[in-house]
């Protein structure tokens, strides 16, 4: 008791030896003071490990991105390619059906005329045929 009278005395709330106990007993604050340093030791190669992991994906995310814009990229060069072969397509058939005209024309001015003969207009016929069979040409 001589003790707690002088530690009243001088304003402490622990004696030397109470304190000692409390750093050293077993379970004492060195013992929770070396299992914080193992659980923040784990706790860093945790977060060394999802850093690697955050880096990891971004550079995943970028790749993804970049596929993505090549993907979209040569669906728009196929759209337009198609719309090219369409637009192709659409002016060979129109060159057809004018060139198919212009010979009916030609067969009835010549026919008019009187100056066709049955070898020209089988002649004639056969060209007509043969363009319109063969797709213009």
């Amino acid at each position: 008791m001589p003790e707690e009278n002088n530690k009243k005395k001088n304003g402490q709330w622990y004696t030397n030896q109470e304190i000692y106990e409390m750093i050293f007993a077993e379970g004492g604050l060195r013992d929770q003071l070396k299992d914080l340093a193992k659980t923040l030791c784990k706790t860093r190669e945790e977060l060394e490990k999802y850093s690697q992991d955050i880096h990891g994906e971004n550079g995943l995310r970028e790749t993804i991105e970049e596929c993505k814009a090549k993907i979209e990229e040569q669906e728009s060069e196929k759209e337009t390619a198609g719309a090219i072969e369409a637009r192709l397509a659409e002016a060979e058939e129109e060159r057809r059906k004018r060139e198919e005209a212009r010979f009916k024309r030609i067969i009835k001015l010549m026919a008019a005329g009187g100056t066709l003969v049955a070898g020209a207009a089988a002649a004639a016929t056969f060209v007509v045929v043969h363009i319109i069979g063969s797709g213009g040409g």
